[in-house]
């Protein structure tokens, strides 16, 4: 599982190269450059790719556009991998969680009114929580999953629908 991640709010015109640059290496570069590394590994062991992505990925967010298009690339390298790693029996998949009560969340949440914002706009009406998204992983990781490539998969309780 690819879960690392790094982003910064505001508009893009306050936001550094220095910015930019970071949050692709860490969430575009970093997970390619790891599932190509184990490539070989999971070939022998028919493994499967679980990327963490967002649900600002597909949604239109103003004042995030260099994490959420670094996240919508994840998106579209899970179902080129897919194509490409399938035939060697390795299964890629995305989790695109909302917001989650982590660190990388730490500013929403201490702005009251951005969370209820965000909270009123989650059909589920809460954040969600880390167990959240590790259940919708072993959810794409299990065997009975088998069938399931290349997809990203919503777990933001309704968050950006």
């Amino acid at each position: 599982m690819n879960n690392a991640g790094t982003g910064a709010m505001g508009p893009l015109s306050q936001t550094s190269d220095e910015d930019i640059e970071s949050i692709y290496r860490t969430n575009v570069f970093a997970p390619l450059a790891l599932i190509r590394e184990a490539t070989r590994h999971l070939a022998d062991s028919k493994g499967s790719v679980i990327n963490i992505s967002s649900v600002s990925s597909t949604g239109v967010m103003p004042g995030v556009v260099a994490y959420a298009s670094s996240r919508a690339a994840i998106d579209h390298a899970t179902r080129l991998l897919a194509a490409e790693l399938g035939p060697m029996g390795i299964r890629v998949n995305a989790v695109a969680p909302g917001l989650t009560d982590t660190d990388i969340t730490a500013e929403v949440k201490s702005n009251e009114n951005m969370l209820g914002m965000v909270i009123a706009q989650t059909p589920m009406g809460r954040l969600g929580e880390p167990e959240d998204i590790a259940d919708a992983v072993l959810l794409l990781s299990d065997n009975r999953a088998g069938w399931i490539t290349g997809q990203s998969v919503q777990a933001g309780g309704g968050y950006l629908l």
